[in-house]
């Protein structure tokens, strides 16, 4: 009888074992699952994070797209009343043929730049003695770049003009002396 009731205890402990193995094999293998499901909730609330920076970003980039657009807008509409201006003053000059077309001055339906330095240097000129200040004076900077033909133009302009408006000259030379001349322009 205490051998059946050894084999019967036996029995009950080796079934209480079994039980307790598949009980933890479950828990075991449960905890995997949460431990995977919470990598997954992980990974997914990084998206989140990342995804919610990157509309915070795409706002942040709409406010300077937005901003720029304004700027741009507003620069825009400075650079047109500039051009009105300009073309407004253009009107005001009594220099025969001249007019602004997209921005660049043309004479008798040719280019300003393409011009003869000549041509070029007379309306220049003309320009420079129509805005000379009260200060009566008028600055022509660079005739070193003149030949000399060119620069006897420019002297007998400056001589048929008239105007008591004085006129300075600059030209570099090579000399290592800063070299003043007064020449007076005599007129009849």
């Amino acid at each position: 009888r205490e051998a059946a009731e050894l084999d019967r205890i036996k029995a009950a402990a080796l079934k209480e074992r079994d039980e307790i193995r598949k009980a933890n094999n479950a828990a075991t293998e449960q905890a995997h699952i949460a431990e995977t499901e919470v990598a997954r909730l992980d990974e997914q609330h990084k998206t989140f994070e990342r995804s919610s920076m990157a509309r915070q970003n795409v706002r942040g980039q709409k406010m300077l797209a937005a901003e720029a657009s304004a700027s741009a807008e507003r620069l825009t509409k400075a650079l047109e009343g500039l051009t009105r201006i300009r073309v407004d003053l253009l009107k005001e000059l009594p220099i025969p043929d001249m007019e602004l077309r997209d921005g660049k001055i043309f004479v008798k339906d040719i280019a300003f730049d393409d011009l003869n330095e000549t041509q070029r240097l007379m309306i220049s000129l003309e320009l420079a003695v129509m805005a000379a200040s009260e200060l009566g004076l008028v600055v022509v900077d660079g005739i070193e770049r003149l030949d000399s033909t060119n620069r006897a133009h420019l002297l007998e302009a400056i001589s048929g003009i008239e105007t008591d408006l004085a006129f300075i000259l600059t030209e570099v030379s090579d000399d290592e002396e800063l070299t003043v001349e007064h020449v007076e322009v005599k007129r009849d």
